[in-house]
């Protein structure tokens, strides 16, 4: 047999040239495709480790869990395109190629939660687990959602009227979350916080007039601990519907404070008295001094209003100066002769 009669052997209606072509449209296909993420990896992976942003990472990611056994599967249905197949015999390599194209889809979206899952976990995590939970509780939300869209769109493949199920499904979803509304709205404030960071743990926050530090981010709630020692449960939902102030993140504290002294107090000293509390505060190295100026004449003080700012935004720092220009300018008061008002309701 010479060449030329094997090339026109027939098998399944088809002469053995297109077969040949066919496998080579594979072949080629998939090689080009393997070279070319190997070369991706490659160059992404030197890149990635000069720079510190993480999309690079998660390219790297991606790229390296890309299948070649799913690419080589993806690639029959366009190279069976050059046979000659019987009516409705497309179907089938049509069919595995989208399976195999919807597998490599579904690992790369694993891939994209996971890597979220780890980012956002560690960025808020807390001793307690707490916030690991709540991320991976979303995650496996997501996986979920992801894989029943695959199945719809591979149902829809095959050929499955799928309109009617997602019809169905919607009405159900829709009657699950007017059942579960408060649970998913506090569920969807427990992702808004991880993603958003309005606070982390650690961080010391004011929330509808109540302070305290968070300790947990929670699916459901975000627990804190007041400076009193009591934990507050703040749902999610309800968190995040009202003004959250976050001290932690202050590059400095406005500290307003107001001093009284006796009407009897001569008046060269109600001038003086500027001066003594600028000496004073701008003694401290994380001070700031903004002023101090004789405010207002009540019914029993002559009161001055003075403002600084702390280099700092811990509140342990903020106290300790305070006490300590309280302490100094009741020595210099005293020695300047100067009584501080009280009220006269008070017992001596």
């Amino acid at each position: 047999m010479t060449p030329n009669n094997l090339l026109d052997y027939q098998w399944l209606g088809n002469p053995l040239e297109r077969w040949l072509i066919a496998a080579a449209i594979v072949v080629v296909a998939t090689a080009i495709l393997w070279g070319l993420k190997q070369l991706a990896v490659k160059r992404l992976k030197a890149f990635a480790q000069r720079t510190r942003t993480q999309f690079d990472d998660l390219l790297v990611a991606l790229l390296v869990r890309t299948r070649v056994t799913l690419i080589f599967v993806a690639t029959i249905f366009p190279a069976a395109q050059v046979l000659r197949l019987p009516p409705g015999a497309h179907a089938a390599p049509r069919v595995v190629s989208v399976i195999a194209l919807l597998a490599q889809i579904g690992i790369w979206a694993n891939a994209f939660i996971g890597f979220w899952a780890d980012r956002y976990g560690r960025r808020g995590a807390d001793v307690s687990g707490a916030g690991q939970t709540a991320v991976a509780a979303l995650a496996v939300m997501a996986r979920i959602v992801l894989v029943a869209l695959l199945l719809l769109f591979l149902l829809d493949n095959l050929g499955v009227d799928v309109t009617a199920l997602v019809a169905g499904l919607g009405i159900g979803g829709i009657i699950i979350a007017l059942a579960l509304q408060n649970m998913v709205a506090d569920m969807l404030g427990a992702l808004t916080i991880l993603v958003g960071r309005p606070f982390i743990v650690g961080d010391f926050i004011e929330s509808g007039g109540l302070m305290g530090t968070v300790e947990s981010v929670g699916l459901r709630a975000t627990r804190m601990r007041t400076l009193n020692g009591d934990e507050l449960s703040f749902p999610n939902k309800k968190l995040l519907e009202g003004t959250i102030r976050n001290y932690t993140r202050m590059s400095e504290r406005r500290v307003d404070f107001r001093i009284g002294v006796t009407y009897e107090t001569p008046r060269e000293k109600l001038e003086r008295i500027p001066a003594i509390v600028r000496e004073v505060v701008e003694r401290h190295p994380l001070v700031r001094f903004d002023r101090a100026h004789f405010r207002a004449m009540r019914d029993w003080s002559l009161e001055y209003d003075v403002i600084y700012f702390i280099a700092s935004s811990d509140f342990t720092v903020y106290a300790d100066i305070q006490q300590q220009i309280n302490l100094e300018l009741m020595r210099r008061f005293d020695a300047e002769g100067i009584d501080f008002a009280r009220d006269p309701r008070w017992p001596r």
